[in-house]
């Protein structure tokens, strides 16, 4: 399912190791409510500039919207996420050199489906790059992408 696609590239912080990095002061969770409606309601503009800078080089904006656009819809409605475990891990970030410092993000989102809701557990990455959160490509993507590829539709 794509959706579990896009949640593995997601979600934890990481609050050292990074050049520019600080705290930032808005919550995870606040981070991954945002991201996640925004993913979920087509603002994949919107999405791509809380992207990891690095990632950013790999990937123009123009280029991850038209793949994205092409890719299939989420399916249903996104309702909201919760978080329900954080912890310090390393963590190798597709193509940065060695591992990162960084707090891992077990959370848990809920997404309507005409019935009952369906609630979808994932554990991800998060940066903190000049006082902000940014999310990550997972590894696949990030290949697809530095190939010049879109990583769902594979033009």
């Amino acid at each position: 399912m794509r959706i579990l696609a896009v949640l593995a590239a997601s979600a934890a912080v990481a609050a050292s190791g990074c050049s520019g990095s600080s705290t930032p002061d808005q919550q995870p969770v606040e981070f991954l409510e945002a991201l996640f409606g925004q993913l979920y309601r087509g603002e994949h503009a919107a999405a791509w500039e809380s992207l990891y800078g690095a990632h950013k080089d790999v990937v123009t904006r123009q280029r991850y919207v038209a793949c994205e656009r092409n890719a299939p819809d989420f399916p249903g409605q996104f309702e909201g996420v919760e978080v329900l475990r954080t912890r310090e891990e390393d963590w190798q970030v597709p193509g940065d050199d060695g591992k990162r410092e960084s707090t891992a993000v077990t959370y848990r989102i809920t997404v309507s489906l005409g019935g009952d809701p369906e609630r979808i557990t994932g554990t991800g990455h998060l940066l903190a790059q000049d006082g902000a959160w940014r999310w990550i490509l997972n590894d696949r993507d990030f290949k697809a992408y530095r190939a010049g590829r879109c990583p769902v539709t594979g033009g």
